[in-house]
């Protein structure tokens, strides 16, 4: 039975209510943001484990003198579309505001990890009980330490334009974004959506790979759509098989640019903006966008690479790339290969739309339509043995 309807400005006075009370909070951080704003209902059963795994108080408030063993406030909300402002997540568009800014890594983490969990406390079909979005309000987040998205997980924004990540994460710090769990085989439907991803530390020459936005295991149907990754240096997307392999994902309305060139040591080089090494995986990516140095960095002899294709089956359709050596290199190693591109183009600067390494599988499986050159520099080069090199523009064209 409801004892009463009260609103209060923070958790703490929430805290206080008598048990049984609804409490709408107005809590914000600022009067002109979102903020943590919502309806808290009293729920009689023991919310210990839900009140330790909720220390952002998000979605559970414990009461101050009552344990949470015997009730606890629950926000009235549904599970599957969750708003990160109410782990107290914080976002800036005005640089009047830019005092406001946090580390909102460990909320993000906390908020997804909630998301991830079963909802006990409701009686609903298995398949149905975990995963769900992250909504993040319009502006951009801050980020120090690395996010995880676990499985039936997506992190969605406003737009490119509107929404995203700041990420500014030491070189010991791997990998910014990790979409899927470390410890899971197989994670289901997970990513990002609708937002930009900004590394703004950059990297330093270290010798091994450090990226902006990962993923590996089995991302069943999981990946990106509509993302505008901005690096200093860092990889802006690597895929790799890990656990087993993986299976299928998705890449849709990718939009990348690396101008870490002139941030790097003389002689080095910015890392490829996307990595695709998914062993017997298959991947489709649709309508993608890379972009690199400046004229005046291509023009001292960069070496940047739009993408690597590893391993796996992989199928581009409507590709553009700009300011970078080779658009699509293709270095497959393993007997597992097979690239289909449907459609690319090469702004200014390009050497190569796609280049088909040396070293490569000798019988991967390159097809290629519809691929055009801006310039009179290279449309497709294969350098594997007994291969010849094409200069021309392609309209249909299939080896070996």
């Amino acid at each position: 039975m409801i004892s009463g309807f009260f609103v209060v400005s923070t958790r703490t006075e929430m805290a206080k209510l008598p048990a049984g009370s609804v409490a709408y909070l107005t809590e914000r951080y600022h009067p002109d943001l979102p903020g943590r704003e919502g309806i808290f209902v009293w729920r009689e059963g023991d919310f210990t484990a839900f009140v330790a795994a909720d220390p952002y108080q998000g979605v559970c408030v414990a009461h101050e003198t009552i344990p949470a063993s015997i009730g606890a406030f629950i926000r009235d909300h549904d599970k599957g579309r969750c708003h990160a402002e109410w782990w107290g997540v914080r976002s800036v568009y005005d640089t009047e505001v830019d005092y406001l800014l946090q580390d909102d890594s460990a909320r993000l983490n906390s908020a997804m990890a909630y998301i991830e969990s079963p909802v006990e406390w409701e009686s609903v079909h298995f398949m149905f009980e975990r995963g769900g979005e992250l909504l993040l309000p319009r502006g951009f987040t801050y980020a120090t330490a690395e996010i995880h998205i676990p499985a039936g997980v997506y992190i969605e924004g406003n737009g490119t334009q509107s929404s995203g990540i700041v990420t500014s994460c030491s070189n010991d710090v791997v990998h910014n974004i990790f979409i899927g769990r470390k410890d899971q085989v197989a994670s289901f439907s997970c990513g990002l959506r609708n937002l930009c991803v900004k590394d703004v530390q950059g990297r330093a020459d270290v010798a091994r790979d450090v990226d902006v936005v990962y993923t590996e295991a089995a991302q069943h149907t999981g990946g990106v759509d509509n993302v505008l990754i901005y690096s200093g240096g860092r990889t802006c997307f690597r895929a790799n098989a890990g656990y087993g392999g993986a299976t299928y994902l998705t890449v849709k309305n990718l939009e990348t640019a690396n101008f870490g060139a002139s941030q790097l040591p003389e002689g080095t080089q910015a890392n490829p903006q996307v990595v695709l090494n998914y062993s017997s995986a298959m991947i489709y990516a649709e309508n993608m966008v890379t972009q690199g140095s400046s004229e005046a960095e291509y023009a001292g002899g960069s070496t940047a690479k739009g993408c690597v294709v590893g391993s796996g089956y992989v199928t581009f359709r409507n590709y553009h790339v700009e300011q970078v050596a080779t658009g699509i290199e293709v270095n497959v190693k393993t007997a597992y290969g097979h690239v289909r591109v449907e459609g690319a183009t090469g702004g200014t600067n390009v050497g190569a739309v796609i280049s088909c390494q040396s070293d490569a599988f000798a019988t991967a499986a390159i097809q290629l339509e519809n691929i055009r050159k801006n310039d009179a520099n290279y449309t497709y080069r294969d350098f594997r043995a007994g291969k010849t090199s094409y200069t021309t523009d392609i309209v249909a064209f299939t080896t070996p």
